[in-house]
């Protein structure tokens, strides 16, 4: 959404309208002032009972964001309406460029998705009152963690059910929100210690699907030593993703590959990873995994034999498994060999 005016005329004859929700996904221009939406509002749109947005644009001065706030701070809005709004400041940073960004968004937060960037909350400016501790963000499902804070009080009735961790992660702040967790997907730089990854383990119970890197698991299991975890995994998992498997040092050797499937044959349902080899691999995954229900195995061209490109329903069948033409589908393309069964 560039141009705001088409917005503006479009609504001019919605003198019906009670809902409206404009969400801005790139970054953008500035957003409109709140005296011009309220003018529209009164004179357009009266009966207007929500009002939802969310902008994303380059950062402006900190007085020009105050008065951009201010606009939306009238009687009209405060007392009236009751609409309240949030506006962040924080550090971008890609492709090497660095900058600020500024999130404008009306309360709760209307995403269901929330990223914490460096800085996310060290700059707001808001017309809610300060004593105002409303569910801010009570809508959000899922948080991306690309930068190390502690929560502050507006997550304390978060529930969160897809966590995304791309830096530094202390569980223990967080789990009050972590409670209803189900999707847990460690990022390439994402670390979290094996201690942290047990209290969250212990205060997850619906926690069903893990992501993260061969090197990833193998630490936080204590490379499957340690029991306390590796029990709860087994009991829990029922999605594993092993990711960053076109790097070569994450794909599993056939030790590797034994000690992790120690773990995880007897819940898990969804299997993704990358192999050193084919060879009396796949068909002991198949042996192994007794829920398996989808399998995709991706060998590195390193590692690849003639054979990876043979995986078809007649080799399957003379491999010692219960699989064949009536129970198994087979896919082979340049992301791996994929299995539904």
């Amino acid at each position: 959404m560039g141009d705001y005016s088409l917005i503006l005329d479009s609504l001019v004859h919605l003198s019906q309208l009670i809902t409206l929700e404009i969400y801005e996904m790139r970054v953008g221009k500035v957003p409109l002032n709140g005296q011009r939406w309220e003018d529209l509002i009164r004179s357009s749109f009266p009966l207007l009972k929500t009002f939802k947005f969310y902008f994303i644009f380059h950062s402006l001065t900190s007085q020009e964001l105050k008065r951009l706030v201010a606009s939306y701070s009238t009687p009209f809005y405060i007392k009236e309406k009751q609409w309240f709004v949030y506006c962040n400041i924080f550090a971008n940073s890609k492709n090497n460029r660095y900058g600020k960004l500024s999130i404008f968004y009306t309360l709760p937060y209307p995403m269901e998705t929330l990223t914490i960037y460096k800085n996310s909350f060290k700059k707001i400016i808001s017309n809610l009152s300060i004593n105002n501790h409303s569910n801010i963000y009570a809508n959000i499902k899922t948080l991306i963690f690309e930068n190390y804070i502690t929560p502050n009080h507006n997550f304390n009735k978060t529930k969160i059910i897809n966590l995304v961790i791309n830096t530094q992660f202390e569980s223990i702040y967080w789990l009050h929100s972590l409670t209803k967790l189900q999707q847990l997907h460690i990022d390439h730089f994402g670390f979290i210690s094996m201690e942290q990854f047990q209290i969250l383990l212990d205060n997850t119970p619906y926690l069903y699907s893990l992501s993260l890197r061969k090197s990833q698991l193998i630490r936080l299991t204590d490379n499957g030593n340690d029991v306390h975890i590796c029990n709860h995994l087994s009991q829990k998992i029922r999605v594993l993703k092993l990711h960053s498997y076109k790097n070569p040092l994450e794909c599993l050797n056939r030790h590797e590959l034994e000690r992790i499937l120690s773990i995880f044959e007897t819940k898990c349902e969804y299997l993704s990873l990358g192999l050193q080899t084919t060879t009396n691999t796949i068909d002991y995954i198949l042996l192994r995994m007794s829920a398996l229900n989808y399998l995709h195995v991706f060998v590195h061209e390193k590692f690849r034999l003639p054979i990876t490109k043979t995986l078809t329903i007649e080799w399957l069948e003379k491999q010692q498994t219960q699989f064949n033409h009536s129970n198994c589908i087979i896919i082979n393309n340049i992301h791996g060999n994929y299995f539904w069964l």
